[in-house]
């Protein structure tokens, strides 16, 4: 018995997934490429990098004829940005640099909306097009600082990487001075800094194998 003989149901099919997903930020200056020139020939360069996340969540389709179907699904969605700052350690007669990688890491619950329309007679090509609304559900920090430590205890001097870590439920925004030395950190606890709700539209393409 075909599908188009078939009585159509409520629910017609129910799906559960999960998997990886890579996140491209753009944004301030903190998290999207830059790169900036400062007095005494120094410079603040900011790399966005690539931050792999993942998601999971059920899906639902609602038959409205034998071609066309609406898909809705309840998501998990674990996104964010990543970024590579480097400024100088200490601009004055100084060539050394700090390397700071930061590390966003967004938690979304997520609702997406779409009419499916299946292409062709075996329905084996969909399209689909349709909404989704996520809200933020906490944000979570995490920095790596790369920076040199004089060793004055040896002859002649020798400079050593220094690293330090922290984890923190927040953001951090720095300041720069002229030079374009760091000269102030601020903290923003939770999410007060982030907007609290993210919608767009979405497009898809499938091909199915069975």
């Amino acid at each position: 018995q075909t599908r188009e003989q078939m009585p159509l149901k409520f629910i017609d099919k129910v799906e559960i997934f999960g998997g990886p997903s890579l996140s491209f930020n753009r944004g301030n200056m903190f998290v999207e490429n830059y790169k900036g020139d400062y007095a005494n020939e120094n410079f603040i360069e900011n790399k966005r990098l690539i931050k792999i996340g993942y998601s999971f969540g059920a899906g639902f389709y609602h038959p409205i004829s034998n071609w066309l179907d609406i898909n809705a699904r309840v998501l998990w969605e674990v996104k964010g940005s990543k970024s590579e700052l480097d400024v100088p350690l200490n601009p004055v007669n100084d060539d050394r640099r700090l390397n700071i990688e930061s590390t966003y890491t967004y938690r979304y619950a997520t609702v997406n909306l779409a009419p499916v329309a299946y292409v062709g007679k075996n329905r084996k090509w969909s399209i689909s097009l349709g909404v989704y609304y996520s809200f933020l559900k906490d944000v979570k920090g995490y920095e790596v600082t790369k920076y040199f430590e004089i060793d004055y205890s040896t002859n002649p001097f020798t400079t050593t990487d220094v690293v330090m870590e922290d984890n923190f439920i927040g953001r951090k925004i720095r300041g720069f001075r002229d030079d374009g030395g760091v000269n102030s950190i601020s903290f923003i606890p939770g999410t007060k800094s982030f907007k609290n709700n993210d919608y767009g539209v979405m497009v898809g393409l499938s091909y199915s194998l069975r």
